[in-house]
């Protein structure tokens, strides 16, 4: 079992801290460049709590800076809120949470440092537990989003999450889906806590919504349709009286109540996608949450 590695940084550290200037104030001070180039020590992290926004001003609170042109970005953060709104009892963090307790969800950060000088790398990507000893099992890794780890905060930008999106769509707890999706301009904003944890938020951009990520909120709103309170509400979205909210039904109100905001390029792929890369038009959907993980090993 492991949990620290040490790997090669194949960029220059200036570049690194070129690429993270999105996310780290002109005001802060960063690390001087480091060369050559400095080995990253990894440690290894598992998410054990997610928290969604219920109100637009907390969607602000847990937004970042996704595209590198002022404001923050957190339209999925919107779409959860407006929801909750109607239905409160619907609410994807304490459902995600659930699920990451009982080990049906394995979400895991991989923080690279470089000790001399504070770089950092980060990666979110989808993990296993097939044993069941808490050691995971990491899955196919996706692009890491480089910055600094300096003052006990880690921050990054411009990386590529694996996105546990058939579960971020849960807010009933119990129609989750193991569908993944690629998340690109993935940020963080993370705290190093006195007990080795990691506390903050994170964020990245959905592209086209897949329908077995769709598949939750559709489940939900079906079953909803006969709760006294706001069953009226899902109701008015069955709109061809079958008695079921469709994956296509349950698309126009997702789209109604949120827009793709942000121009990260075409491309759905890790083969092609280039940080900063844009095709002068909107194609994803922002996203922000706070989360907390724990130190874990790994085999």
């Amino acid at each position: 079992m492991r949990s620290l590695v040490v790997c090669p940084l194949p960029w220059s550290i200036a570049s690194l801290l070129a690429l993270a200037v999105g996310c780290v104030d002109a005001s802060d001070d960063a690390p001087p460049p480091d060369d050559p180039p400095c080995a990253l020590v990894e440690r290894v992290y598992q998410i054990d709590q997610v928290e969604l926004p219920r109100t637009p001003s907390e969607a602000q609170a847990m937004a970042l800076d996704l595209d590198d042109r002022g404001g923050v970005d957190n339209q999925l953060g919107l779409l959860h809120a407006a929801i909750v709104a109607v239905a409160s009892s619907w609410d994807v963090g304490p459902a995600m949470t659930a699920h990451l307790a009982a080990g049906r969800l394995h979400w895991a950060l991989v923080v690279g440092r470089c000790p001399t000088n504070g770089a950092a790398t980060v990666e979110l990507v989808r993990a296993t537990d097939v044993d069941g000893n808490g050691a995971l099992e990491l899955g196919p890794r996706g692009q890491p989003a480089t910055g600094v780890d300096v003052d006990r905060r880690v921050r990054s930008a411009h990386g590529i999450a694996q996105v546990p999106l058939g579960f971020l769509t849960d807010g009933g707890g119990g129609d989750a889906t193991a569908a993944w999706q690629l998340g690109f301009a993935l940020s963080t904003d993370l705290a190093r806590e006195a007990d080795g944890g990691l506390r903050g938020r994170l964020g990245f951009a959905i592209g086209p919504i897949s329908d077995a990520a769709l598949a939750p909120l559709a489940a939900y709103a079906t079953g909803a349709m006969t709760d006294p309170v706001v069953g009226l509400v899902w109701t008015g979205q069955d709109t061809d009286r079958d008695g079921t909210i469709s994956i296509a039904e349950i698309r126009v109100v997702v789209e109604a109540l949120v827009a793709v905001d942000l121009d990260v390029g075409a491309c759905d792929q890790l083969a092609c996608y280039e940080p900063g890369g844009d095709d002068g038009r909107a194609d994803h959907l922002s996203a922000g949450m706070r989360i907390h993980a724990t130190p874990v090993d790994t085999e």
